[in-house]
């Protein structure tokens, strides 16, 4: 499949999944289940599974500077989102409002500059506090 040049807002998303999100939402959900972590994600079904090699694996290439990804990792990266957001709704008994991501504004028009990755980073860690 064709490698597209990944927008802003895709780094930001693959960004804030893979170093806040999903490690939140999923040790919380660890801990209510009594279990450590890893046995958490072992128990996941194949496709969140793979869901999670793919943000791990944008994560690394966005890493190296290499702003690409390709058309079908945005519905993936939609499903792994929704699955976060549907496990954290049902742990506070709040409704789920799922995200829906428009493919076309994961595509940069303009690839991103040089750094912007480690700049979507910093902001992040910035927000944590």
């Amino acid at each position: 499949m064709a490698m597209v040049q990944s927008s802003s807002e895709m780094l930001g998303i693959v960004g804030e999944l893979f170093t806040r999100r999903a490690p939140m939402v999923c040790g919380k959900a660890a801990q209510r289940a009594g279990v450590p972590l890893k046995v958490f994600m072992d128990r996941w079904p194949k496709h969140l599974k793979l869901a999670w090699a793919t943000v791990v694996a944008l994560h690394s290439r966005y890493q190296r500077g290499e702003y690409l990804h390709e058309d079908r990792d945005v519905g993936v990266i939609e499903a792994f989102c929704n699955y976060l957001i549907t496990l954290h709704a049902e742990a506070g008994g709040h409704p789920v409002r799922a995200v829906k991501l428009v493919p076309h504004t994961m595509k940069a028009t303009v690839p991103c500059m040089p750094h912007t990755y480690e700049e979507c980073l910093i902001t992040t860690r910035q927000q944590i506090g």
